[in-house]
């Protein structure tokens, strides 16, 4: 005769398998896009294969594949290609649709031995000669934001901060409006107002022929 299981060791398997299922959730989240009213989306990288770019991305220019870092383990975003002409910079572009208010974070490490290799975001891409681009470079951190507006290129801001150059840092922007805020490992850095701010989409640079990590973008767009 078989013994019948009692109230808490169903309650117990019951509850297992719930676990099961969350953990399942959060890491089919983890690894791709989510979208619940507005859009919202954290790229780790982790479940794409290794010397291709990202699924669904679109590179502009450059050369980006996902690499393993040093640890053998994480999956990371990397530029590798040479110098581009001119003032051109290697870029990609997220599968997220166009905004005008957002926020975006990414972590950003040097992996060569430049010290003023150049990495960041761009925000609000509308075409190749429309765009919004906040990058880090140097030692000590140098943080710039560009606007390109009608294909020129002018700087709006910088700002100077201590930067990591041995492991991860944290570049977070705020888009809301004509306004601009900037953070760098939590460190709020300044407000920029950019004028007449047009909805676009979001993406990674790196600077002409440099070697960078770049890992875990989130980009949280509010409904309207």
């Amino acid at each position: 005769m078989r013994e019948r299981p009692s109230g808490r060791s169903r309650c117990a398997r019951r509850c297992a398998v719930a676990a099961g299922i969350v953990l399942a959730v959060a890491a089919i989240a983890v690894a791709s896009p989510l979208s619940n009213g507005g859009e919202s989306g954290l790229w780790t990288f982790s479940e794409d294969p290794v010397g291709e770019p990202p699924r669904g991305w679109e590179v502009l220019s450059g050369r980006w594949a996902v690499q393993l870092e040093e640890d053998g383990r994480n999956r990371v975003l990397v530029q590798t290609g040479p110098p581009l002409p001119g003032f051109e910079l290697p870029a990609i572009l997220a599968p997220t649709p166009p905004a005008r208010d957002l926020r975006a974070a990414v972590k950003v490490k040097p992996a060569g031995t430049s010290a003023f290799e150049t990495m960041g975001l761009i925000l609000r891409w509308r075409d190749p000669g429309t765009m919004t681009i906040v990058r880090v470079e140097g030692t000590p951190g140098r943080i710039w934001l560009d606007r390109v507006q009608d294909g020129q290129r002018s700087l709006r801001a910088g700002y100077i901060a201590p930067l990591h150059q041995a492991g991860w840092n944290i570049l977070r922007v705020t888009a809301q409006g004509d306004w601009l805020n900037l953070f760098l490992n939590g460190r709020f850095l300044g407000g920029v107002r950019e004028d007449d701010p047009v909805p676009g989409r979001v993406g990674l640079m790196a600077g002409p022929g440099a070697r960078v990590f770049l890992d875990d973008l989130e980009v949280e767009a509010p409904s309207t």
